[in-house]
């Protein structure tokens, strides 16, 4: 039936809908007719309670399938007579849309527990939830979304339920999760997320042979995701270890992999990347994280960051509770300044400005990045520093702004960046259902470089015990610094004025060089200076303190210390030199 219905309709309303709306159809049509019969039978007659006892009676009765009133004409009148035989079609629709649903849930139930293997089911109403369920349908996946009370699943997938919520017992037989191939777990929010991935993790953990190849969780904090891969992993064995994802992470890393901070700030010929971020919500943290942790390269001093918020002390806050060492050692300061309600010309009306200002004029900026959360302040804030940098010539420099999709808002501002005009450039942050779906389904190809790096690493020397495990095993903190460093290694190669990859032959002899000389190289002692600067970032990042002894437990870390003094010890200064070295054998051997 949908077929004849205009595309605009068919897309308002599921099959089962359409019977719906046609049984209404002809139930009021029944009620007009039979009604419209009935006047005219009583037409004349006084009107008594009696009457409209009878009228009423015989109203409901029209649905009842009998044949008397077909068979007696002298009694009932054409219009009565229609109006029956509508609401006896009626009934009959009824009873076919009623049986109907039953018999398909049942045959659904049935279909998913027994006969469906290698499917997805996504767990999830949130709007990425939505994405990824549209994106794997459109990819020709088998998709069972799990929606919450009262919310509506993605319309046209192949398969759709609600409401199952936590009761993991039943979702094992209604969504086949001893035959699911993937499951997809965003809850809306990480302790949420959590909270639903411990039932399921138990509930899992008590089948048989499991086909089940990802556990995929959306987790955005990086405390909460050591925490929860501890949590789970005592469930470990058939049920694998979760993936953890987040859109966020993936957008920063991607953005400063195309256009590398470094980069830019060597184009516009300053000593230090600067990175001005305006909005600290999830996306700016990230972009936080990824400028101090790639930017680190050549002759450039320590990266900085200046975050630009309307709530500056509550944002400092608690970005200090989480990294006590990080505000007080790195170069990252918090302006209190509103975007768009702020007037930007007129500094004296304006302390956040006014230090803003002096924050530019003595470390200028290398770039912007609009992490704002809203479509409308992001285009607001594009057209007001637009008039800013041509009024008064300020922040002439390259601006990424956040974007849902690579049409709309992109197609109007955006612009390319190009080295030979460093000051110009308007670049969308778009967020690719394809980019996180690859790292979700084919996790080995998106960490391959990682992987890599790790099994390098723990066998140039020696490791502590709870890094020296396969990349399947290793606790999460440790996968994250191996990703850390595969995300540095362009920078590294910028530092050795390496191109690539792809690698022509002279590159590749340079890398083979450097790799057999070692530590007597110039550029690799150097380089292991540059790889120290950058792991003491990291672990600044992560909550790390410096102490004379090392505590794990308390995050102290005695190694915390400048270049300068580390070199008074020839055993951890090999250390970096060797971690160098893993790296460019990683990125040398990865390349073939």
């Amino acid at each position: 039936m949908s077929s004849v219905l205009p595309k605009s309709v068919s897309r308002l309303m599921r099959p089962h809908e359409y019977q719906a709306v046609v049984t209404l159809v002809l139930a009021g049509l029944t009620l007009v007719l039979v009604g419209i019969g009935l006047v005219l039978e009583k037409q004349g007659q006084p009107v008594t309670i009696q009457t409209f006892a009878w009228f009423f009676g015989e109203l409901a009765s029209s649905f009842a399938p009998s044949s008397a009133p077909f068979l007696d004409e002298n009694k009932r009148n054409v219009v009565f007579q229609i109006g029956r035989f509508v609401g006896i079609l009626t009934t009959i629709s009824g009873v076919v849309l009623i049986g109907g649903a039953t018999l398909g849930r049942t045959f659904s139930n049935l279909k998913t527990r027994f006969l469906r293997n290698g499917h997805t089911v996504v767990l999830g109403d949130t709007p990425l939830a939505r994405r990824l369920a549209t994106a794997l349908r459109d990819r020709g996946d088998y998709v069972l979304q799990i929606v919450g009370e009262g919310a509506e699943p993605v319309p046209h997938l192949k398969y759709a339920r609600e409401p199952l919520g936590y009761s993991f017992s039943s979702l094992k037989r209604a969504a086949g999760l001893a035959r699911a191939r993937r499951i997809i777990v965003d809850a809306g929010s990480d302790a949420e997320s959590i909270a639903m991935a411990k039932p399921l993790y138990e509930v899992l953990s008590t089948m048989g042979r499991l086909p089940l190849e990802t556990l995929a969780l959306r987790i955005s904090d990086p405390v909460l995701a050591d925490a929860v891969t501890e949590i789970l992993a005592k469930y470990g064995g058939k049920v694998p270890r979760p993936d953890l994802f987040d859109e966020n992470r993936l957008v920063a890393q991607d953005t400063l992999a195309a256009h590398p901070p470094f980069r830019i700030a060597n184009a516009l010929k300053q000593r230090q990347v600067h990175a001005l971020i305006f909005g600290f919500g999830d996306l700016g943290e990230k972009l936080l994280d990824q400028v101090m942790l790639t930017s680190v390269a050549g002759q450039m001093g320590s990266p900085m960051v200046t975050v630009v918020d309307k709530d500056p002390a509550d944002r400092e806050l608690a970005f200090r509770a989480a990294r006590p060492a990080v505000m007080d050692t790195l170069g990252i300061e918090f302006i209190g300044l509103n975007l768009g309600h702020d007037p930007l010309e007129e500094p004296a009306s304006s302390p956040g400005l006014r230090q803003l200002l002096r924050r530019l004029k003595a470390h200028p900026v290398s770039a912007v990045y609009l992490a704002l959360p809203s479509a409308h302040e992001t285009v607001r804030a594009l057209v007001l520093l637009r008039r800013l940098r041509q009024r008064e010539g300020l922040l002439k420099v390259p601006v990424f702004f956040r974007a849902k999709s690579k049409s709309g808002d992109s197609d109007i501002l955006a612009s390319e960046w190009h080295e030979d005009k460093p000051e110009e450039g308007c670049v969308a942050m778009s967020f690719s259902n394809d980019r996180l779906l690859q790292e979700i389904c084919e996790p080995e190809k998106r960490f391959a470089l990682a992987r890599h790096l790790h099994n390098i690493y723990r066998h140039s020397h020696a490791v502590r015990p709870e890094a020296d495990k396969p990349w399947e095993e290793l606790p999460e903190t440790y996968r994250r610094a191996s990703i850390r460093a595969a995300d540095h290694l362009p920078a590294k190669l910028w530092t050795l004025h390496v191109q690539g990859p792809p690698f022509d032959q002279a590159a590749r002899d340079r890398l083979d060089l450097l790799i057999r000389e070692g530590a007597k190289n110039k550029a690799v002692w150097q380089l292991a200076r540059t790889e120290h600067e950058r792991w003491m970032i990291e672990r600044k990042l992560d909550g790390w303190r410096y102490g004379k002894v090392r505590n794990n437990a308390r995050q102290i870390h005695n190694l915390l210390v400048p270049w300068a003094q580390l070199k008074a010890k020839p055993a951890e200064v090999e250390k970096d030199v060797q971690q160098v070295l893993a790296a460019l054998r990683a990125i040398a051997e990865t390349e073939e």
